[in-house]
């Protein structure tokens, strides 16, 4: 075939874990050469595999998207794609993005290296499939990857099954405010009676260079009854974002509103492990939200398995606050509703340079508008082993409405703090 979109239409779907394969040549693939973009991936379990990416060229020639996956099993592997507003767009997951170089020299003419969108409502089981991104090198002007799920279950007994993301052993040079991995929302919601799980995030040896936010992830679980949930844990291990002029790391972790019935959830740790953020304009580590979660009642339940913050992660920041951590808004609790905060922990940071602030915790509105049975529990704040180098103070923690208003025989129970 001459063309990798010829290919794309006549190829066969393959079988999980036994894909076909197009096996591109090296060369420069572009519309003056036949392609027609975008260039739709649309039977499953397909590899297009180029002859690596110093030699095998798709030049997108202002096209909005290269390549577009709309079906599971997809790998892209060994290409540079350039000149483009998305090389790879997806609208399912179940996907492997390996080995790529998005943009063939430092010009910056690719927006987004990845973007994976999908914003449905469905009345049948769903299931996203898993995603892996690794071994690019990207120079963006946009993403270096943009996610944005958001499934309703249409109020059905569906289960809905986003899947898990790695991404890992990237590069990406981001120019002005663009992103380095922005996902900007995992969101479920509207289920009655089903379930809905979402897989681990795992982030690992990345780094992002310049650019505004260099990762950003938010999540929300929403208007669902007599339902099981269940999300992975949040991973950043052994990272570098030097000198973004936005936020190295922004955490608003799962957003909680609408449970009622028995709807269970258990949603697993958040770990910051061996990073390192030298970041000279905005803000360094925010986790900007464990919370809010509003609104369960009857027999809802939710537990947080914890915020982990260890192991020589590395913060120089040159204008305001080293790490800031905001738990939030944890109320309008009725029933038998409960809710589970695991411990805090903030120990054994190799450093952290800051202006004016080192660490800033702030616990506010957690346990309040509590009536009837509910109850709030919260687990213990440790901070310790921690090294800072500040122009002002250390550590400010802020505790401010916690349980209060509360009524009936509802409870709130707080953890110790421990500083040492």
């Amino acid at each position: 075939w001459k063309t990798i979109s010829h290919a794309a239409g006549e190829v066969p779907a393959g079988s999980p874990g036994t894909p076909n394969v197009i096996e591109v040549a090296g060369g420069t693939y572009g519309a003056a050469g036949g392609e027609s973009f975008p260039i739709v991936m649309a039977a499953a379990d397909v590899s297009v595999v180029g002859a690596g990416a110093a030699t095998t060229i798709i030049d997108g020639s202002g096209a909005a998207t290269v390549l577009s996956i709309s079906a599971k099993g997809l790998t892209v592997q060994g290409f540079t794609v350039d000149d483009t507003s998305t090389a790879i767009g997806a609208s399912i997951g179940g996907f492997a993005v390996r080995e790529n170089v998005f943009s063939n020299d430092p010009d910056f003419s690719v927006g987004t290296g990845v973007r994976y969108s999908v914003n449905t409502d469905v009345s049948t089981n769903w299931s996203g499939g898993d995603v892996t991104i690794s071994d690019n090198d990207m120079f963006v002007s946009t993403d270096g990857v943009f996610v944005s799920l958001a499934i309703g279950g249409s109020d059905l007994a569906v289960d809905l099954d986003l899947g898990s993301m790695t991404i890992e052993d990237n590069v990406i040079r981001a120019t002005g405010t663009a992103g380095g991995i922005d996902i900007n929302g995992v969101s479920a919601s509207h289920v009655n009676g089903g379930s809905v799980t979402i897989g681990a995030i795992i982030l690992q040896r990345y780094t992002v260079v310049d650019g505004g936010d260099s990762y950003h992830f938010a999540g929300s679980l929403t208007h669902l009854t007599d339902t099981t949930v269940t999300t992975g844990q949040v991973d950043l291990i052994h990272n570098s974002s030097p000198n973004s002029s936005g936020t190295a790391i922004l955490i608003d972790h799962y957003d909680i509103s609408t449970w009622s019935g028995t709807t269970t959830g258990t949603l697993g740790r958040v770990l910051l492990s061996l990073n390192n953020v030298i970041n000279y304009a905005g803000g360094a580590v925010v986790i900007s939200g464990i919370g809010p979660w509003q609104y369960l009642s009857g027999d809802a339940s939710v537990v947080f398995n914890g915020l982990q913050i260890a192991n020589n992660n590395n913060v120089s920041d040159f204008v305001g606050t080293g790490v800031t951590i905001n738990y939030n808004d944890i109320g309008y609790l009725s029933g038998d509703a409960t809710a589970s905060v695991g411990p805090l922990s903030v120990t054994d940071f190799g450093n952290i340079v800051a202006p004016t602030l080192g660490l800033d915790i702030n616990i506010n509105n957690v346990g309040y508008h509590l009536s009837d049975q509910a109850a709030v529990i919260m687990g213990d704040v440790t901070i310790s082993g921690n090294s800072f180098d500040t122009h002002s103070r250390c550590l400010d923690y802020n505790q401010s409405r916690t349980g209060y208003l509360m009524s009936g025989g509802s409870s709130f129970e707080s953890g110790q703090l421990i500083i040492c």
